[in-house]
């Protein structure tokens, strides 16, 4: 930057004042009274908000997250992870690897048949739990039979 050229007396002007911008800019941030805000209750969901600077106050409705408690049931996955038997964890990792080797239309069948049994009476759901009960206590090769009759 040549020492006589317009930019350079303006950045003198301005670097010359600098102390002077800095010591503004303090004044005026100290000065003032600092911010208040009060969040009275309001209805469930909304909560109306004042804040008051300067001597003005601005309010507006603000809203506020609730918890949903549906996912309060599940909670925090680590912690239910944490409070598993070690067999249960072994039961839910065994199941994981068989979901991640599924084709994808197996899993679409699968999420297809979860979805009909949700919609299906609390009566029916259990009577369909007792016969996987049942199912679960076949040897394989009972398995096998029952699977060749509805064949």
């Amino acid at each position: 930057m040549r020492k006589g050229s317009i930019t350079h007396k303006l950045a003198c002007r301005l670097c010359g004042s600098a102390p002077v911008w800095i010591l503004l800019f303090f004044a005026l941030l100290f000065s003032s009274p600092p911010a208040t805000a009060s969040l009275p209750t309001g209805g469930p969901g909304t909560v109306t908000f004042a804040v008051r600077e300067s001597g003005i106050t601005f309010t507006a409705p603000l809203q506020v997250a609730q918890r949903n408690p549906q996912n309060e049931r599940t909670g925090n996955r680590y912690e239910q992870w944490q409070k598993m038997k070690p067999d249960e964890k072994e039961t839910l990792r065994r199941r994981n690897n068989r979901w991640k080797q599924m084709a994808p239309q197996d899993r679409q069948r699968y999420q297809q048949r979860f979805e009909q049994w949700k919609n299906l009476s609390p009566d029916e759901q259990r009577q369909i739990d007792r016969k996987l009960e049942n199912w679960k206590d076949l040897s394989p090769s009972e398995r096998e039979d029952v699977r060749k009759k509805f064949r």
